[in-house]
C-alpha cells in the first residue's frame, strides 16, 4: 500500500519536471524569431483491478499521471 502512493506521488513529480521543462523552454526562446510556445498535457495512468463484474467491467482505480505529449501552439 505504501509503496504504491509513493509511486504515485513520483509520477506526479516526473510530470510536474517535465511541465516546468516546457515553461522554461517557452521563456528562454520567447523573444527568438518565428516563436511557437509549447503546452503539455497529461493523463491519468488507470490500473484494471482483478475484479470483475457480472456485466464484464473492471473496476479502475488511479495509479497516477503521465504526460501525454508535448505540442507546438501554432
Amino acid at each position: 500500500m505504501a509503496s504504491g502512493a509513493f509511486n504515485i506521488a513520483v509520477t506526479g513529480m516526473q510530470s510536474q519536471s517535465t511541465n516546468l521543462e516546457v515553461i522554461a523552454n517557452n521563456i528562454a526562446n520567447s523573444q527568438t524569431t518565428a516563436f511557437k510556445a509549447n503546452s503539455i498535457t497529461f493523463q491519468e495512468i488507470y490500473v484494471a483491478h482483478s475484479n470483475t463484474y457480472n456485466n464484464g467491467t473492471q473496476t479502475q482505480f488511479g495509479n497516477g499521471v503521465a504526460s501525454a505529449g508535448v505540442t507546438t501552439d501554432w
